[in-house]
């Protein structure tokens, strides 16, 4: 660390102080540090051949795996359409910071930054934005936004990865605030009332973004070069259909070679209740390119947690499908209590995918 980023980060600490201030007060005095401050800023780079697209806890899993195989760089496309609410349905953490400043969602671009190195490479600058100022902000929130409201929302990201050193790039699919909303028959909700809603198992029957918002121009930029998309793991509804949501991002995911699909381990009872792998495969075929095969990495064995996602297709091929079977299940698991892949076991199953 030089000189200038020790001091950043000093500075920055004091911003924090005993983190009570509100979050317009300390975005602004975080810009005024960051202007005061000659740091180095990354170069733009676009060109890699692998993309991830899902959310902030099983993106992040499949990136680490990539490490382990030396496979970077590589570039995350990350949701942005939530609005963060607590259980009582009042607006906290991120969803406060972007009611302040009619911002994007920050949540899993921070997550994705944060979570996609491994805990022993972390630098003290992941330890600081990962800092907590009550149960829901991150510092990193915080600082994100300031550093957006100064240089723009894609140098922002690509500043504070490069401050951590990241060999990873992160992405919105789309630069405009937004928020996803799902159609059950006739009845329409949010995000936090279709994942709180204790008397309807039905699935969205729709799945669409108010207002309409576009994929930006870097992100068409990127799907055009990119040789492989990873998608998932991750809530289905909550983080990976976000992505298909935003207009024109089926049509240009079209343009990538080939796309990996790694199935969850479990069925999470909000998100797809009680599915098997056959069904879930069959939601996905809803959403996913026409007329594309695409490649499934499916754990093999049994699950040891609740609502596992149980294999119920004999063979390695179902409709466009082509499976590929192997052991992937951790002992650990996300924020939200849900089983997590291994990742050096799904780095060796990614291996041979990838090349």
């Amino acid at each position: 660390m030089n000189p200038r980023e020790r001091l950043l980060q000093t500075r920055m600490i004091e911003v924090i102080g005993d983190g009570r201030r509100k979050p317009a007060q300390m975005v602004g005095d975080l810009k005024i540090v960051l202007r005061e401050h000659r740091l180095s800023l990354p170069s733009q780079n676009h060109a890699h051949d692998i993309v991830l697209v899902g959310g902030g806890s099983g993106t992040p899993t499949v990136a680490r795996a990539l490490q382990t195989l030396g496979a970077t760089p590589f570039t995350m496309l990350a949701n942005t359409g939530e609005t963060q609410e607590d259980k009582r349905g009042n607006i906290v953490g991120a969803g406060l910071v972007r009611r302040t400043f009619n911002t994007i969602d920050w949540i899993d671009i921070v997550k994705q930054s944060l979570y996609s190195r491994r805990a022993g490479d972390w630098t003290d600058m992941h330890r600081l934005l990962d800092r907590r100022l009550d149960q829901w902000t991150r510092f990193g929130y915080l600082a994100f936004e300031a550093a957006k409201q100064i240089w723009g929302l894609q140098f922002a990201i690509d500043f504070w990865n490069y401050q951590m050193r990241n060999p990873y790039r992160v992405m919105p699919a789309t630069d405009q605030p937004c928020n996803i909303v799902f159609q059950v028959g006739r009845e329409k909700y949010s995000f936090y009332e279709y994942a709180m809603r204790s008397n309807d198992s039905r699935l969205a029957t729709k799945i669409y973004l108010e207002p309409i918002v576009m994929m930006t121009p870097a992100a068409d930029e990127l799907l055009s070069h990119t040789k492989v998309a990873i998608i998932g793991p991750g809530d289905v509804h909550f983080s990976v259909l976000f992505h298909f949501a935003v207009y024109l991002f089926t049509p240009a995911l079209v343009q990538v070679p080939k796309i990996i699909l790694v199935a969850n381990l479990t069925a999470r009872p909000m998100d797809i209740p009680n599915f098997t792998l056959r069904q879930f495969l069959d939601l996905y075929d809803l959403y996913l390119p026409l007329n594309k095969e695409i490649i499934v990495l499916a754990h093999q064995g049994e699950v040891a947690a609740e609502n596992p996602l149980r294999d119920d297709i004999q063979g390695s091929s179902y409709g466009r499908f082509q499976i590929v079977r192997a052991n992937l299940a951790s002992t650990r698991h996300s924020h939200n209590q849900q089983l997590i892949h291994d990742e050096d076991l799904l780095a060796q199953a990614l291996k041979p995918l990838i090349v």
